[in-house]
């Protein structure tokens, strides 16, 4: 939401400071009424200026703060606008969706922006109304690793209905949508594309738990059809955002993000992401934290770390030895070392996965 990379402005789990600026305040500064609807996890309020600290006129949300802590999806317990929503019977995805479509109903002779972090489809992996077996007067919902497709369908179902809406107030040329995951599918469980099994990596370092979707539609704007390779880096949401409304961004502290609009509008002239950066340190005790840089042919994992050439080795197996080191892993590794002296690599010895302790016989980068 911020456009930095978070090594820079994250300061524990739960908890965004509110002297940070969102891509939700560069909106409003452009004119457009905001909202926030899905998993927020962030801290807050009922009695908060969602609009002033985060930059939201209305929200929909989900765990706004520990003591509003409950169920997000059979009996939910949500905060919408100051008041508590949810109860018996009712399940969260919907309500969080049916504020969605209403938002977007009465504001679509405005201009709006809607960020919607989907709760669906995080564990637990429990029933959803579609399921064969939902009982909705059930005291506990029924959890169980098979009703992950079922929720993925649903989180699917959901979508449809956004777009629908969107198309039902005539609203399809002019609006940008932008869809995409946070992270890695949940570990243990195992999708098939294309006669390829990808075993969920969420919370790892490797592509399983960072490499995802990114899906765009905007009909006057964005050519249909199109597959782009190019380099996107979620700091990038907060600098599309703000040339796309043309609202002002913070001017005292660095904004990591660029800008691919000019990649939807299909410009010749656009200069394509040189990398793409990831720290990961959750501040809650795991083990699992590092960092890295990559390019569309290599990864480099910081502070002695292994590299990779991932792009004849997506499940990250064979590490670089030897001579191998090119022209592009000495730039990456500059680029690192520039993070470093930013404070954006963690003293660690990395193994494979950039997870600190470099396993025992794995190989160490050569030079």
């Amino acid at each position: 939401m911020t456009g930095r990379y978070n090594f820079r402005n994250y300061e524990k789990f739960k908890y965004l400071n509110p002297n940070q600026r969102t891509f939700g305040h560069v909106a409003q500064s452009a004119g457009y009424t905001t909202a926030v609807a899905g998993k927020w996890q962030l801290d807050g309020s009922l009695e908060d200026d969602f609009s002033r600290k985060f930059g939201f006129d209305q929200y929909c949300v989900w765990y706004l703060n520990q003591k509003m802590f409950g169920s997000r999806y059979l009996h939910p317990r949500l905060a919408q606008n100051g008041k508590e929503v949810g109860g018996k019977g009712l399940y969260g995805p919907d309500i969080v969706n049916d504020f969605a479509l209403q938002f977007i109903s009465e504001h679509k002779d405005e201009k709006f922006f809607l960020y919607y972090p989907m709760i669906l489809p995080h564990f637990p992996f429990e029933a959803t109304p579609d399921s064969d077996d939902w009982d909705p007067a059930a005291a506990k919902p029924k959890k169980n690793a098979k009703y992950y497709v079922d929720m993925v369908e649903y989180a699917d179902k959901l979508v449809g209905k956004v777009l629908a809406k969107v198309e039902e107030l005539g609203l399809e040329d002019n609006t940008l949508i932008l869809f995409t995951s946070d992270n890695g599918t949940m570990r243990g469980i195992h999708s098939q594309w294309n006669g390829q099994d990808y075993a969920g990596g969420k919370g790892r370092l490797d592509n399983t738990g960072t490499h995802v979707p990114l899906i765009v539609r905007w009909n006057k704007v964005v050519k249909g059809g199109q597959v782009s390779k190019a380099l996107v880096d979620f700091s990038d949401f907060f600098a599309t955002i703000q040339e796309v409304t043309g609202g002002v961004g913070p001017k005292d502290y660095t904004i990591d993000g660029k800008s691919f609009l000019p990649l939807l509008k299909g410009d010749v002239y656009y200069q394509e992401r040189a990398y793409t950066y990831c720290y990961y340190d959750p501040k809650w005790g795991t083990p699992e934290l590092g960092a890295w840089v990559r390019n569309q042919s290599y990864k480099v994992y910081g502070n002695e770390g292994p590299c990779y050439d991932v792009s004849a080795d997506y499940f990250e197996k064979k590490p670089l030895v030897g001579d191998t080191a090119k022209a592009e892993l000495a730039q990456l590794e500059k680029v690192m070392a520039e993070k470093e002296a930013e404070g954006g690599v963690l003293k660690l010895k990395f193994n494979r996965d950039g997870f600190p302790k470099e396993k025992k016989g794995s190989s160490k980068r050569g030079k």
